[in-house]
Formats: structure tokens, sequence, C-alpha cells
């Protein structure tokens, strides 16, 4: 969440009003700066400890009241002419950041880490039932999931740590921008605030999170930890392990990422990589090389209990059952 605020100050209206204010209080004043070393106040902030409080220019304030006139030249006078300054514009940007819910450089399996999340909401549930009701309401309006009150760790707690995951991931990398750069895509929030990509299979006959998938971004670290799911415990293939992926999310360039997890799995490695090099390439032999006619070489035989019969009539063929070709070399 961005806010731009715009401040547009008029020095010169202040420096005209600064005579009047003198003689009206006739009281002579003018304007100079004070250092940080001689400012009391900056303790507040900065801090103190014992030691230096015993002795610090709070008590008596910083020496350079007593040295005005020594110091005069740190002083300056406001200018004759105050309609020389002009209008200046201060322009300030707040910026509000969404930080990760987990270390995701610790993070290798995403059972584990729903797991991890859903002990963690189990906790958050008992903090919450014992604080005051407004500060509760707050809670459980940004984390709808506390709501729920399974007894033990099920499939639905399990559940709504994976969607607090997929909502956090989301606002931290499926903002405004995303959306215009997938605009065609057709991205809707749903009634947990997670976006789906609602494609053309509304109507097709399969479950409802294949027909509005999950957005995830793809160069992240939830994309490669929930396609090493989708591809694991059976090593699928890429085929496999899209389809598999794309059964409760969406994600873009998926191939692209397939390939790289693939890439990094070691029992896959060793299936597909070969051990050895190919070796070098010879010449063919010198029989396979030569001219010969069509059925130069032919010879016709039977093999049964060792025995081997010369066929020389073909109509001997129909009462010889088993009967074969070979071609012979000479």
């Amino acid at each position: 969440m961005t806010a731009m605020l715009r401040v547009v100050y008029d020095a010169s209206a202040h420096l005209r009003n600064c005579p009047s204010l003198n003689e009206s209080t006739n009281t002579p004043f003018r304007f100079g700066h004070v250092r940080t070393k001689y400012n009391p106040a900056d303790c507040a902030t900065k801090g103190l400890n014992k030691d230096e409080l015993r002795h610090h220019i709070w008590w008596n304030g910083p020496p350079i009241i007593h040295q005005l006139d020594s110091n005069i030249s740190q002083f300056f006078t406001l200018p004759a002419n105050y309609d020389s300054y002009d209008v200046s514009t201060t322009m300030a940007t707040l910026t509000s950041t969404v930080d990760d819910l987990l270390d995701w450089s610790t993070q290798s399996d995403l059972k584990k880490t729903q797991r991890t999340v859903a002990y963690v909401l189990r906790f958050l549930k008992k903090i919450v039932s014992l604080i005051r009701e407004n500060l509760r309401n707050r809670i459980l309006h940004n984390i709808p999931e506390l709501q729920s009150k399974p007894p033990q760790q099920s499939a639905i707690e399990y559940e709504n740590a994976l969607i607090l995951i997929v909502r956090n991931h989301q606002k931290m990398y499926c903002g405004s921008h995303v959306r215009q750069i997938h605009s065609g895509l057709r991205l809707y929030t749903d009634n947990r605030n997670v976006i789906r990509y609602k494609g053309r299979l509304g109507k097709a006959d399969i479950l409802q999170e294949a027909r509005e998938p999950i957005f995830i971004s793809s160069k992240t670290r939830l994309a490669e930890l929930v396609v090493r799911d989708a591809h694991l415990p059976y090593h699928c293939s890429t085929c496999q392990t899209m389809t598999n992926v794309r059964q409760r999310f969406w994600m873009s360039r998926l191939r692209n990422l397939l390939r790289k997890v693939i890439k990094r799995c070691v029992a896959c490695q060793k299936m597909n990589n070969l051990p050895y090099r190919h070796p070098d390439i010879e010449d063919l032999p010198e029989t396979r090389v030569q001219r010969t006619r069509p059925f130069q070489h032919r010879y016709m035989q039977k093999k049964h209990q060792s025995l081997m019969f010369e066929v020389k009539d073909a109509r001997e063929l129909q009462r010889l059952p088993y009967i074969i070709l070979e071609n012979i070399i000479d």
C-alpha cells in the first residue's frame, strides 16, 4: 500500500508575519541554528545511560546559551524583500510493506510448512480467546482461519494454514501491477480474500479447485515448493507434474519452473542422466557397405529337435508349421 502526500508551503507569508510579530510583542529576536550536540531534546529519542544523564545538558542547558555574543556569526537576519521567495512543494511517500510469515530459505517441504503454520494458528487461537473483545474482533477479521475450532490437528487446520500462506504470498507478490500484466486471465478474489484464476472450464465436470485454481507468482519459493510437492513422492514426469499442479494452483511459465525443480531432483537425475559417455563412433563393417542384389544370400530352414531340414519346394511351406527365414552372409 502506497500513499502520496503533497504539502505546498508558501514561505513568503510566514516571513511577512515575522516583522509584525516583532512590533506587536516589542521583543527583538533573531533566527539561528542549534546543532544536535547542543539540543537537549535529542536525549529523549537517542537514549542515555545513567552516567551520561548525570552530566547531560538537560539540567543546565547547552553552553552556547551563555556565549550568544561570541556566536553572533551563526545567526542570520531576514531579507528585506519577502516576495523573492517562491512557493515550495514537498513530496512524501508513505509505503507499508508486507513481510513473509516464514523464512523460506529454511523451508524445503510444503507439507511441513503447513504443519508449522497449523501449530502457530492453534497457539494464536488460545491467545486470542484471552484478550479483550475489540482487539479479538480485529484479529479475527484479518485472520478468519482462527474462527474454526477443530478438536485436534486435522485436514481443516492444514487447509487453513495453506490458505493463510497463500494469502500472505499474494499480498507480497500479486499486487496491482501483477494484475495488469495478467489482465487477460480473469483474476478475481474469492470470499477468503484469495486471488483465483477463472479460465474457461466453468462448466467442466471437475472439482471446483481445478476449475478456478489459486494464482501463485512463479518466481517465488512457494511456487517451487508447490511444484516439488506435486513431483514427489513418485517422481512424476514433466507432463504429469504439470497436471498435478493444475489441479489446484495456476502459475505462469510452469514448464520452465518444472524443469528447474526436476533438474535438482537427485533421484530423477540418477535415472535420466547417462552414467557413461558414448564411445567414439567407428566405421561400419565391410559386409554392410558392399553392394549386393536382393536376396543374394538366402536360405530357408526349419529348426526342430536340433535337426535342420532344407525346403526345396514352396508347396511344402503349408505342411511345415515353423519356418524361419534367415539371411546368411557368406
